[in-house]
């Protein structure tokens, strides 16, 4: 996904606003920076655009997938049992207003992102045995 090691939504944003400063005041090194990640942009560039190229930047096709990407690691560091919940409430239909194909992708991105790197996670270990199950009739 994206390259956001050691960094931080807050940071990220705060970041956005300087970069949208450095616009705003000439910078030269800004603007080509800018122009190469969003080349059709407007003439008077706001912060949402250069929240778009810094999401660009990191790999991210959209700011709110940068943030959702923040949104679900937070919930993955206070436990599986959060990001889980996550996953059901998103991924089970609730037959209510809030049954939209947005919140069914967000489902499919916490269980493609995060959920798989359980299954490499090691194990309590089992008794193994070596001897055939008895089936009764």
């Amino acid at each position: 996904m994206g390259n956001i090691t050691g960094a931080s939504f807050e940071g990220l944003r705060k970041q956005a606003k300087r970069w949208l400063k450095s616009l705003r005041s000439g910078d030269a090194i800004a603007r080509s920076r800018f122009a190469a990640l969003l080349p059709q942009h407007s003439a008077a560039i706001g912060l949402r655009e250069v929240q778009q190229a810094l999401a660009r930047e990191h790999d991210f096709a959209s700011w709110a997938a940068l943030k959702e990407h923040f949104e679900i690691a937070r919930l993955a560091t206070t436990g599986q049992d959060a990001l889980l919940g996550e996953l059901l409430s998103k991924g089970c239909l609730s037959y209510q207003a809030d049954d939209w194909p947005s919140k069914w992708r967000r489902a499919e991105r916490i269980n493609s992102s995060w959920i798989c790197c359980w299954s490499t996670a090691p194990t309590p270990t089992r008794p193994t045995t070596t001897a055939k199950p008895r089936v009764k009739y």
